[in-house]
């Protein structure tokens, strides 16, 4: 009976592998997944024309792969013993970190929903943005980069930040990207005037002395 799961690590792109290897020694895995469409490379004698479009499935956390437990770390260390594995999310006092099978389920579920991205609204960089639903649904989140059907953000799981790509129809803006008010003329007269009177006093005691 599964009753924690534990987040471990992995190489780059090796997410489906790990997951491969833990299967056959018998471990039960999760790597959530969506699926996305791409379009295939072209020849170089039609590089002008777009290649076709496929559909792939890509993992929602790269680099992360979950494995249930049934209450005892019995293979801990027999998954952090595999070349893929990298390391695994811990807690503060460096302890595994571990997902209730319950919470893991409403994980699961949410990335099963498939909600089609519409444009919705122009996102920047640097702003705070929570996640109205799918798998991190009430987290929040800062965006890297967007455009107006896909964002880039950065998650916290388990006290650790994680980039994910998500759909900005899911995402609701928390705050505008902090930007430094624009100086009208006289602030900016007002600044040249100060740093004049402090060059003059500098020059002053210098004469002085």
């Amino acid at each position: 009976m599964i009753r924690y799961w534990n987040v471990f690590t992995t190489e780059m792109a090796k997410e489906k592998a790990a997951e491969m290897i833990l299967r056959k020694r018998g471990f039960t895995v999760c790597v959530p997944s969506q699926e996305r469409i791409v379009r295939g490379r072209t020849s170089r004698a039609s590089r002008g024309s777009a290649g076709p479009r496929r559909i792939i499935s890509c993992p929602i956390l790269p680099r992360h792969v979950f494995v249930a437990f049934p209450g005892q770390i019995w293979g801990f260390h027999d998954v952090l013993a595999l070349k893929v594995i990298t390391g695994f999310i811990a807690n503060a006092d460096k302890s595994p970190g571990c997902i209730p099978d319950t919470q893991m389920r409403e994980f699961l579920n949410a990335c099963a929903e498939d909600v089609k991205p519409t444009p919705q609204f122009q996102l920047t960089k640097g702003q705070r943005v929570t996640v109205k639903r799918g798998a991190f649904a009430e987290l929040k989140a800062t965006v890297l980069h967007a455009n107006t059907l896909k964002a880039k953000i950065l998650v916290d799981l388990l006290g650790r930040p994680c980039e994910t790509l998500i759909e900005v129809s899911k995402l609701e803006v928390l705050e505008p990207a902090k930007k430094k008010p624009a100086l009208n003329g006289k602030q900016l007269q007002t600044g040249a005037n100060q740093i004049r009177q402090k060059s003059g006093r500098r020059v002053a005691d210098r004469a002085i002395q």
